[in-house]
């Protein structure tokens, strides 16, 4: 997870915040990591949607080859996801 708070610090109002953690698991939820610079492009064929869904896939890539499993889900503005190891499940 701190990969994900490092790499966004590039967007100002990114709010990351751990919801839960165990042994294996961590589920997480954070906002601002971007998607506000879609929003003030409204003549822009990506969509806020696109964008977070471009998000999900490339952590899925990147968790995959780190032998974690990534899902997220949208409620209002703040994405929740869950990493977990899944070597030692």
């Amino acid at each position: 997870m701190k990969e994900i708070a490092y790499n966004k610090q590039q967007f100002r109002d990114f709010e990351i915040k751990i919801l839960a953690e165990s042994a294996l698991t961590i589920e997480a939820r954070m906002r601002r990591f971007g998607e506000d610079a879609i929003r003030r492009r409204p003549r822009s064929e990506i969509t806020v949607d696109d964008y977070i869904q471009f998000f999900n896939q490339k952590w899925i890539a990147i968790a995959d080859y780190l032998g974690l499993t990534y899902s997220q889900r949208v409620e209002g503005d703040w994405v929740i996801f869950t990493v977990t190891d899944k070597t030692q499940g």
